[in-house]
């Protein structure tokens, strides 16, 4: 099905004016039906669900759309993700029927390059049964693996918690109707007793329909689950291993220090020594809150000392250590990496610690990335007014580009790095550290982009 570019272009519009009757909000009625679309296919990009030609709502992988009210009948749905010159590819079309008080939730698993469309149907609670809550499981594990499912009041301890499920993939299990309550979870290998999943407490609420979706974690660790529970709401409740740690490296952009240890409050695990301009290793920590110094090795002396750091599951961060032009002692700064193996479009998040040029003050720089063909002019691909010291974000297709830092001079923009021929090719996401090479006299104006590629180790090529 190719979508006709008018309704792309209105789209938004549309959907704001739309009758409640034909598609619109998700406001109750007990004659309407809802559509909702989870994505869970572990390499998509953003990907959207549109419903007769009109533009709904997307997500990201591990994420759900809004859910959609419809009256009852069938219509014709497509999944599509937008490319960064404005174009829409149709990944797959499919009709759906939606019938009076229930919830078609439609799960894009697998592979993108191939998924799998998976469809549960969820009856909304009848309204003389608010005193309960029913839950379903669905596995999308990669593998073929099968899991015992338990489930304990609270923080119950695994060995009084119940087997509700087995599960099998991508096969719901029945809904099942429980006492409103908070609980945890568990798993095991089908018929093994060994838990490889315990989950956070988590809190179920009455009259609500709740399918919980066993996915790869895609993080730290190798093997890693994660249960991501959609409900009535317009989100996922994301629940992670209780025992997963989070992982850190640092970079050291100070060329004063060519020789740097780091360690998380005092413990013993300490970096190995690393140079400037380098990541050092990762090192994997349980959650909690981490004092931070880097010590010079070559005389003992902390360059940073006492900065804070959260950690939390499965979270991976880089921190990085710079020369704020305006402080005597450096600084710090951390950011949370994407993982995820996206073999379509990349996350580009861009840190800018470049303050002068020839004597000139530089508070903001901007940053292009162009395909063979274009110019500055003609890319959508850039981060603009970038402030020192600060990030920002942006999304690209998977190509090979030229990256252009510039900087506006009374009108005029001025070049600090043109970066030909960098391919943005790889499945993961990309970090991008802005900086000069050398701030002396004898080398002004010298700068440098160094790009850091971040994947889940599952995925890496070694």
């Amino acid at each position: 099905m190719k979508l006709n570019p008018r309704y792309k272009n209105m789209s938004y519009i549309i959907i704001t004016l739309i009758l409640f009757g034909c598609g619109g909000s998700s406001n109750d009625s007990h004659e309407n039906g809802y559509i909702q679309f989870y994505n869970g296919s572990y390499n998509s990009p953003n990907t959207t669900l549109v419903i007769e030609d009109v533009i709904r709502t997307g997500a990201n992988f591990g994420e759900v759309s809004t859910r959609h009210g419809y009256q009852a009948d069938t219509y014709e749905i497509s999944y599509e993700h937008q490319k960064d010159d404005g174009d829409w590819k149709s990944i797959y079309q499919q009709d759906i029927k939606i019938d009076s008080g229930y919830k078609q939730l439609l799960l894009m698993t697998g592979d993108f390059k191939n998924p799998d469309f998976t469809e549960v149907t969820i009856k909304n609670i009848d309204v003389n049964d608010k005193n309960i809550f029913n839950l379903s499981f669905i596995n999308t594990i990669r593998s073929d693996v099968n899991f015992d499912v338990y489930m304990a009041v609270d923080n119950t301890s695994f060995s009084e918690a119940k087997l509700i499920t087995t599960t099998t993939s991508l096969m719901e299990s029945d809904f099942i109707n429980y006492s409103p309550n908070s609980y945890t979870f568990y798993m095991t290998k089908s018929g093994e007793n060994e838990v490889i999943f315990s989950s956070e407490q988590t809190s179920f609420y009455e009259g609500s329909s709740y399918l919980a979706i066993i996915r790869d974690g895609l993080s730290v660790a190798d093997n890693s689950i994660i249960i991501d529970i959609v409900s009535d709401t317009n989100h996922t409740t994301t629940l992670k291993h209780s025992d997963a740690k989070g992982q850190i490296h640092f970079y050291n952009s100070l060329n004063l220090y060519d020789n740097v240890t780091f360690t998380a409050t005092n413990l013993n695990n300490s970096t190995a020594p690393i140079i400037a301009d380098t990541f050092s290793s990762y090192i994997k920590l349980p959650p909690a809150d981490y004092s931070i110094s880097m010590k010079d090795e070559l005389t003992g002396k902390n360059i940073i000392d006492n900065y804070l750091i959260t950690l939390n599951h499965e979270e991976s961060l880089a921190a990085i250590v710079y020369q704020d032009d305006n402080r005597i002692n450096p600084s710090m700064k951390s950011i949370t990496e994407n993982l995820t193996p996206n073999s379509i479009s990349h996350d580009i998040q861009i840190i800018n610690l470049i303050d002068s040029y020839d004597d000139i003050s530089l508070n903001q720089v901007d940053v292009y990335f162009t395909k063979t063909g274009q110019s500055i002019e003609d890319t959508k691909n850039h981060a603009k007014d970038i402030n020192k010291y600060e990030q920002k974000s942006l999304t690209i297709d998977n190509d090979i580009y030229t990256i252009q830092v510039v900087f506006d001079d009374n009108g005029q923009l001025r070049s600090l790095v043109t970066m030909t021929e960098q391919a943005f090719t790889e499945e993961g996401h990309y970090v991008l550290i802005l900086e000069e090479i050398d701030h002396s006299e004898n080398h002004p104006g010298k700068f440098k982009v160094t790009i850091e590629h971040t994947l889940a180790s599952a995925f890496k090529k070694y």
